[in-house]
Order: structure tokens, then sequence, then C-alpha cells
């Protein structure tokens, strides 16, 4: 790794060019970047911020960068991005790369606090974020445009005295994926397919009702499930609040199977499934959602 000085602007610009579909997908600069000139000024303009972009070589062949895009003088914040060749992908060299930026910006340049953006859909950039420990805080919606149109742009970010762990959590969820989650759990438990039902949940799960039933382990729950008096089920969410700094997420919900009640649910997610579920059920049969939560409805 080496940092890019304006002579590099045609190896930028080069390297870009020949890899544009790959790159335009999921990059925010690389669409702009139409001539050498075009990556001279951003280089320019990377280091008016304070910042900086790191070329990652492979011999004399640039594969890859890391970008710090910029050190804010007074709140010492930084957003740093990353990007790769389509042959680079795959090798670890982004999470090694972006590593040893991050460590620079802490322990050298004074830095409190670190920023990477990235696409919902760029699991692998994703991916790099959670390696190194950095939190998934929240999305910006439409935040960058793409030649597809505006994107989101979810938020990671970590602070200068936050543990870098040996196991931090991965495949973190964001709201938007919670609810899918459980929205497949509820198409799963109406077509009364068990076996996918519990595929939502961990392996060692705990899922109960503190005043009835507590079940441990994904075997266990999916038995549970399957003891259904022979009956349909169907449930509905009504109000879904989720965490993803946390992972953390609580709903209300109304089920009609083996009985009808109302009830709200706490979840802890790890790992991209549920790994807590602790409810609170009201059976009311002969009550509406509406006229069970009345005017307490959100």
């Amino acid at each position: 790794m080496r940092t890019l000085g304006e002579a590099d602007a045609p190896v930028l610009y080069a390297a870009v060019e020949k890899d544009r579909p790959h790159l335009d997908a999921w990059l925010r600069w690389t669409p702009t970047l139409r001539s050498p000139d075009d990556a001279l000024q951003l280089l320019r303009g990377i280091e008016a911020a304070g910042g900086f972009h790191q070329g990652i070589w492979d011999g004399e062949t640039l594969i890859g960068g890391v970008i710090c895009w910029n050190i804010h003088a007074h709140h010492r914040s930084s957003e740093v991005g990353y990007w790769l060749a389509s042959a680079a992908t795959g090798r670890g060299l982004a999470t090694t790369a972006v590593a040893s930026v991050v460590d620079d910006l802490f322990e050298n340049r004074g830095v409190h606090r670190i920023e990477m953006l990235t696409a919902e859909a760029n699991l692998r950039s994703r991916a790099v974020c959670e390696r190194l420990s950095f939190r998934l805080e929240s999305v910006r919606r439409g935040s960058h445009k793409f030649p597809s149109g505006f994107n989101d742009h979810l938020v990671y970010a970590r602070l200068a005295g936050d543990p870098v762990l040996a196991h931090p959590p991965r495949r973190l969820l964001t709201e938007n994926e919670f609810r899918a989650l459980l929205d497949d759990l509820a198409d799963a438990w109406r077509k009364r397919d068990y076996r996918r039902a519990a595929d939502a949940f961990a392996e060692d799960v705990h899922y109960g009702d503190p005043t009835r039933y507590a079940l441990q382990g994904r075997d266990a729950l999916r038995g549970f499930f399957e003891d259904d008096d022979d009956r349909d089920q169907h449930i509905d969410w009504h109000h879904v609040v989720f965490d993803p700094a946390r992972q953390v997420g609580a709903v209300e919900y109304s089920y009609v199977g083996t009985h009808r009640y109302h009830g709200t649910v706490m979840v802890k997610v790890e790992l991209g499934r549920v790994a807590r579920w602790r409810e609170y059920q009201h059976i009311a049969d002969d009550k509406t959602w509406d006229e069970f939560a009345g005017g307490t409805a959100f």
C-alpha cells in the first residue's frame, strides 16, 4: 500500500475504466470519473479535505484502494471507504487494508470517530465493517446518486475507545431486514412450514413467555410450532421497532390459531437469526386488535 499522488491520476482512471461495471454498481465516486483529469481533481479534493487515498498494489498494478475522505479538524471525525478490482476480491485484502488505515487514523492522526458507508445490498462491504468491530448505527435514505438512481446507505461507525472484539457481531440486520425476517416467519407459520419457521431462529435460541413456558434450542421450538391442533395459523405485526446498533427489536402482534390473542415480543438477533424471543401474551378471543389496543395504538 502507498498513498496515491497526482502523478497516479492516469493509473487510477485506467483501473476504474477497466472494471467500471463492477465498481459503478457500489461506489458513489466512480460514475463521475470519466477522464484522467477527473481522477486528478478527485485526488486533489481528498487531499484538500485532509484525507488521502491509499492505493493497494500488486507489483505495478493498482488493484484497489482505501480512501480517507476527510479528517474534520474540530470534531476529529473521518469517513473511510474502500474499493477492489473484481479480480482482487475474496482474498481478505479489503479487511487487511482498511484495518491498517483505521489503526493509523486512531493511533497516529488523533481521530476520535470513523464512519464507513455501504449500500444495504453490498454484503461483502458490510462484512468488512463488521469484521473490524464497526457498529451498524443507522440508514441514510437516498443519500447518494448512482446510475440507477438514489440509493440508501448504511452507517457503520467506530470510536477510538471502542473495543476491538476477537469475535465481533456479524450479519447485522437493518430495520428493513428485521421486518423481512418477521414477515418470512409469519409466512412460514401461515403455510405451516415449521421447518422454515424454526430456521428463522438460532440453533441455541431461548424462546418463551415468562409466565407460561420456556423453550431452548431450535429442535424444541420446531416441535412446539408443530403442536398446532391441526389449525390454520395467522399472525399480524402491528408495530415494529428495531435498534440496529444493539440488534434488539420490539413488536406488537395479533395471532389467530390454537387461540386468538394479542401480545408484545422482545427480540434479540444474532448472526441474522432470532437468538432471544420473550413474549407477553394477552388472551382475548372476543376482541380485534383495534378493540384491544383502543386509544393506545401507535
